[in-house]
């Protein structure tokens, strides 16, 4: 039984010592392929609305290194406007495109987010046709497109 036992363990071993000498070989990626892995630069939003006299904007890419070239150009500059840091200003209101053009790599992309530029406007959430004397009733005044507060007062408090 202990031959056996010994004969069993020498196999074993043969075998553990045949498989953790095995050579593997990696084949050589070809670059083009390992290129194709590398993400490409991106807008982090492809459409964005604005307000129109005074709310700005910031154009955000995403997989663009810090050594990348990148610039930015309105279409219609009536529209909206583009600083060189991607800081959009609405003018006046309609649609326009901010084309985005990096350059990275030796290699150029250009990257486009439609902005459209709207007017704010005040709804009453609630109305009233007529009041009889001595009634009362409380306004209420929801502002569209703007995050200000919306105030109000009457013209003749009597």
């Amino acid at each position: 039984m202990y031959k056996v036992r010994k004969a069993i363990f020498k196999i074993i071993m043969v075998v553990l010592c045949v498989f953790t000498t095995t050579t593997i070989s990696v084949p050589v990626v070809n670059t083009s392929i390992a290129e194709a892995a590398i993400k490409r630069p991106a807008l982090s939003e492809t459409s964005k609305t604005i307000l129109a006299g005074g709310e700005t904007y910031q154009i955000k890419l995403v997989n663009v290194s810090k050594k990348a070239k990148v610039t930015y150009k309105s279409e219609n500059t009536f529209v909206a406007t583009v600083d060189k840091n991607g800081k959009v200003a609405g003018k006046r209101e309609g649609e326009t495109k901010v084309v985005v053009k990096v350059v990275e790599n030796s290699k150029t992309y250009q990257l486009s987010t439609n902005i459209k530029v709207i007017k704010g406007k005040l709804d009453f959430v609630e109305t009233i046709e007529y009041l009889n004397v001595s009634e009362t009733f409380s306004f209420k005044a929801a502002s569209v497109g703007s995050k200000e507060k919306v105030t109000y007062s009457v013209s003749d408090p009597t």
